[in-house]
């Protein structure tokens, strides 16, 4: 008989070891500290050599496991939780510490059975091949598998400085599922409802830190774990057994900073809203409200969305970000649209953001054979400016393509000064340096170079931010800029790049603003909900001499 709500509690602590047994001999059994019989018992993966597991001074056990083979623990043949249904809602609580190296896939939590539909468990808490937290579970009512994600912890700047552990707790009220993170929600939960318990299957438990499929542990746990509560309704966030996150957000501010200096005008990035689009639309719309709302009194000329409009290409996406810019169509506030990796199935790209939405535009000039590709020139400052949106993600043959006939627009105008906009040409390095990936050599080589009007690439896709300056072949600066905040928090909360241009400085000035945290009231936002992000590659001046820079009467 249950004690109370509590269904099962596992602290990862010496203290609960059953007297008698120990990791030593292989039999140790950690007691439930709840009360209700849940215990856990040791197991074995393959023929462990140096593997091992080991309980850490301040609380905690260390799994140092090979992928396939190791230690992990299991839950005991008659432990209430194994027929446990859920059917009222569920907290599944975990604390965690990851280090340097992840097992793919590893599981922290696993219900043991197999989801024949989708060839999975039928219920796991894991870390993915990239350190993203994935709840992925069958529920009691329907055959499917339902999902929930974090996005990368390494993503998140606050948690990748801390050495603290992770706290994860997935809450479903017997109809939905949401996922809290350090006690902040993430935004990739399953918009579906009616979703209802945690299927189960005969004879078989839980396992704690491993991934289970077909009888066979799949993928070990490599880490320490501190504590896993699992409780028979949904709680609030402040019921967690940890709601206390000592965080520190240096990299920005919720301070007023001057956005728009008088006399300047601005370029605004739009950075990959793929998640956004999926799960959370409001987050986009408030974007483009701001700039919607803004761009003639602070002279926003132009607004450019670096690709990857949809997650998954799914009509309903399209249909979402096909509502958020509709919101600078109502305005007339000029924008740009590049095709991302994820906007690839079916037709919805082109008939979302093909030829017929800018055809009656001022600003829009044309497109490729494919539409694929497209250009646009508008007025700002002293300056005409030509905005190229060459398009990367197709397959060889498409590509070269979109690059010849890029090539075609920039031979007849060559003394409008261009930016390239394109969504898989830039990366950036683990020590912050933006360089050419995917396709950035070939449009280096074949657009760029030899092509002084064109002083700006700006790419999106892989995440991170920043600058890098190259010298084309007449020596004159380009300008690489990366802009994707996707991995971080809420999908990159809003954050949207804000070049001024100041020609009476001889200065371009980068600023990085959510409209959606700063829409938020105070007791809103989390302690990650920043309004500007101050770190080196989302806030930097740029010494540039238009005139000079802009002289091409010598190329």
């Amino acid at each position: 008989m249950r004690i109370n709500e509590t269904v099962a509690d596992w602290i990862f602590s010496e203290r609960y070891v059953s007297q008698g047994t120990s990791i030593e001999f292989g039999n140790m059994v950690i007691q439930d500290a709840s009360g209700n019989g849940n215990d856990l018992m040791m197991a074995v993966a393959g023929s462990p050599i140096t593997e091992s597991l080991s309980f850490i001074e301040n609380g905690g056990l260390a799994f140092v496991n090979a992928r396939k083979t190791g230690y992990y623990l299991t839950t005991v043949a008659d432990a209430p939780i194994n027929l446990e249904e859920f059917a009222a809602g569920f907290t599944i609580e975990a604390e965690f510490k990851l280090g340097p190296d992840i097992n793919d896939w590893m599981g922290i939590l696993t219900r043991l059975g197999n989801n024949s539909v989708e060839q999975e468990p039928l219920s796991l808490l894991a870390i993915s091949n990239v350190g993203e937290i994935q709840w992925a579970s069958t529920p009691s009512n329907r055959p499917e598998l339902w999902t929930n994600w974090s996005n990368a912890l390494g993503a998140i700047r606050a948690w990748a400085i801390s050495e603290d552990y992770t706290h994860v707790a997935v809450v479903n009220d017997g109809r939905q599922t949401r996922m809290f993170v350090n006690g902040v929600e993430s935004i990739r939960n399953s918009l579906a409802d009616s979703i209802c318990g945690i299927a189960g299957e005969a004879n078989r438990g839980w396992n704690v830190g491993a991934n289970e499929w077909d009888f066979e542990p799949i993928s070990l746990f490599l880490g320490e774990i501190k504590r896993i509560r699992v409780m028979n309704r949904a709680l609030a966030p402040s019921e967690f057994f940890k709601t206390e996150f000592a965080y520190r957000v240096d990299y920005g501010t919720n301070d007023d900073l001057e956005l728009f200096a008088p006399g300047t005008y601005t370029f605004a990035i739009i950075p990959d809203p793929q998640y956004v689009v999926q799960s959370k639309p409001e987050i986009l719309e408030k974007q483009l409200e701001f700039i919607a709302n803004h761009y003639e009194p602070y002279n926003i000329a132009i607004s450019v969305n670096v690709g990857d409009s949809t997650q998954s290409s799914a009509p309903e996406e399209w249909e979402s970000a096909n509502r958020a810019f509709q919101i600078l169509d109502r305005a007339n506030a000029p924008y740009v649209v590049t095709r991302g990796n994820h906007d690839l199935n079916g037709t919805g790209y082109l008939d979302t953001f093909g030829v017929p939405r800018f055809a009656g535009k001022s600003y829009f000039k044309g497109a490729s054979p494919s539409g694929l590709s497209s250009y646009s020139i508008i007025r700002a400052g002293s300056y005409q400016y030509m905005f190229l949106a060459v398009d990367s993600v197709g397959d060889k043959t498409s590509n070269a393509n979109e690059r010849y006939w890029a090539q075609t627009v920039l031979d007849t105008n060559q003394q409008i000064p261009t930016v390239i906009v394109s969504h898989d040409i830039l990366t950036i390095s683990d020590d912050c340096v933006i360089s050419e990936g995917g396709q950035g050599a070939k449009v280096w080589n074949e657009l760029v170079k030899d092509y002084s009007q064109v002083f700006m690439m700006i790419g999106g896709h892989i995440s991170g931010a920043g600058l890098n300056v190259k010298r084309n072949t007449a020596g004159k600066d380009v300008l690489q800029v990366l802009s994707n905040y996707q991995s971080d928090i809420a999908g990159g909360n809003g954050w949207t790049s804000f070049f001024e241009f100041d020609e009476r400085n001889n200065e371009i000035r980068l600023k990085t603003f959510s409209p959606y945290v700063a829409s938020l009231a105070d007791e809103q936002r989390s302690y990650l909900d920043v309004k500007f992000l101050t770190g080196p590659g989302d806030q930097y001046e740029i010494a540039f001499h238009f005139a000079e820079r802009f002289d091409f009467t010598a190329s």
